[in-house]
């Protein structure tokens, strides 16, 4: 009796442990993070680039919850008494999404949407720590991997205070990245 509820439980874990894909995802930002920033050239390359780790759990009927951890760098201007500051930074990025997929096997669209979480922006003015993110992508299967390009839009609340210099703009609130999950 007790071999058979040991064996039933290590059953159990390991077909869960099926429906959770760890991953990485890579990508760039599509928009400015920071208005005026001329590092930010919308390509591959440049500062606007994200990478992460990534982790789903995978539910019946095409349902999941993703979570991803993705750094951002970026320059960010803020201001110190008169001057304006123009100082390299990154921040971390924490969507965690409700998903959906449908398709076929092979070749699966998907829809995602919730919130994001943000910090690590430096010193910045009108930061807002938090956001809601919806997007969209193909998940392609191929032996043991799953590849998703995907874009997301992301929608960041206004900061809690007001640049006391006109030069020094907050972030934008609406920005959009593209990226590319590799999962396993």
């Amino acid at each position: 009796m007790w071999r058979a509820l040991v064996l039933a439980c290590l059953l159990a874990g390991l077909s869960f442990a099926q429906n959770i894909a760890p991953g990485i995802k890579g990508g760039w930002m599509l928009t400015q993070a920071f208005p005026g920033d001329p590092s930010f050239s919308g390509s591959p390359g440049s500062k606007g680039f994200l990478l992460g780790p990534s982790i789903e759990v995978r539910l019946p009927f095409g349902l999941g919850v993703e979570a991803d951890a993705l750094y951002r760098r970026s320059d960010i201007l803020s201001s110190q008494g008169n001057s304006v500051i123009r100082e390299g930074g990154g921040g971390w990025e924490i969507p965690v999404l409700g998903k959906y997929r449908f398709g076929s096997p092979l070749v699966k669209p998907f829809v995602e949407a919730g919130p994001a979480f943000r910090s690590g922006l430096g010193s910045a003015q009108n930061v807002s720590g938090k956001g809601f993110v919806a997007g969209g992508g193909i998940e392609v299967g191929v032996p043991r991997l799953r590849i998703s390009p995907e874009i997301r839009f992301l929608h960041w609340g206004a900061g809690g205070r007001p640049s006391v210099i006109p030069e020094v703009e907050g972030p934008n609130q609406n920005q959009a990245e593209f990226l590319i999950g590799l999962s396993f």
